[in-house]
């Protein structure tokens, strides 16, 4: 008998504010740089609410699990994996399994493919199973090109539209934000080109506004995918709508840079500023990927 799992990808999961230090640690191999790591929980403990991206991500897979098992009156288990935290990818597969999983299905929670992120997930996930009979391993394919989300985007890109001044808001240029990745760009065509596909969705019905996509998180002295966030506010210098696509789950980082970066840019060039809100564990999203995964079981 066929028993489904979904193991969601997550970069990280934190409970407490003592799994901070450790996932920069995880994040940097035991080698992050003190000031970094430093920096990074002042800025967890100033933000003043459990980690929201953990949280958020658990909601989304409680409500997954309950979704599934009542559209197909079959039980299903959905558990979340992480990159530099626990469980990882292979801890959540094998909780799958011995809970009596014998198809797995994989799925990232950003829309777009990513080499460090999608393969990198899928990889470990392969591995959980090798050697093991009777259990299969399906990667759900990132859905960054799929109506029913660009739909959803467009409702909240709509939102920020809005809120600008009615005077200035055929002015605002458009900046599409995703978290910046290391090495030439001929690396990351899949993404990029899912990425930028995105964003021309969500403006379907906007083609007087200027857009830019642009990139967050870079690191200094390394080649990262560019240009950067600020840097292209600072071209522009007119009204701004951010629009956040790699991170739909609000992320303390994303909020940081979009939010508070983004904000502080525009407040220097005194320019009007707004930022579409994350779809987190809203019912449209989960209802969305609800009817994506039974989808991809059907066309099995």
């Amino acid at each position: 008998m066929t028993k489904r799992a979904v193991v969601l990808f997550n970069h990280s999961r934190m409970t407490s504010i003592d799994d901070v230090v450790p996932f920069f640690e995880g994040v940097f191999h035991g080698k992050a740089p003190d000031a970094l790591v430093a920096k990074g929980l002042a800025m967890f403990q100033s933000f003043g609410f459990a980690d929201l991206h953990t949280a958020v991500t658990n909601r989304i897979a409680s409500a997954l699990e309950q979704a599934l098992t009542a559209q197909t009156e079959e039980e299903w288990i959905v558990r979340v994996g992480t990159k530099h935290s626990t469980p990882s990818v292979q801890d959540a597969v094998n909780d799958c399994v011995e809970d009596g999983a014998t198809v797995v299905y994989t799925m990232a929670l950003g829309p777009m493919y990513s080499t460090s992120g999608t393969k990198y997930y899928r990889t470990e996930a392969e591995r959980a199973v090798e050697g093991r009979d009777g259990v299969d391993v399906v990667h759900i394919e990132p859905y960054a090109k799929e109506e029913a989300f660009h739909a959803i985007m467009r409702q909240r890109f709509q939102e920020a539209y809005e809120w600008l001044p009615a005077d200035v808001r055929d002015e605002a240029v458009v900046i599409f934000t995703a978290h910046s990745m290391p090495g030439e760009r001929s690396a990351h065509t899949r993404f990029l080109e899912e990425y930028e596909t995105l964003g021309e969705a969500i403006l379907e019905s906007y083609p007087q506004l200027a857009r830019r996509f642009a990139f967050r998180s870079g690191r200094p002295g390394q080649k990262w995918l560019a240009p950067d966030m600020k840097d292209v506010m600072r071209e522009e210098n007119r009204p701004f709508i951010l629009c956040e696509l790699m991170s739909v789950v609000e992320n303390i980082e994303a909020v940081n840079e979009v939010g508070g970066d983004g904000r502080e840019v525009a407040a220097s060039l005194d320019q009007p500023f707004v930022q579409t809100s994350f779809v987190n564990d809203a019912y449209d999203f989960v209802s969305f990927l609800q009817t994506y995964i039974v989808q991809h079981v059907e066309a099995q």
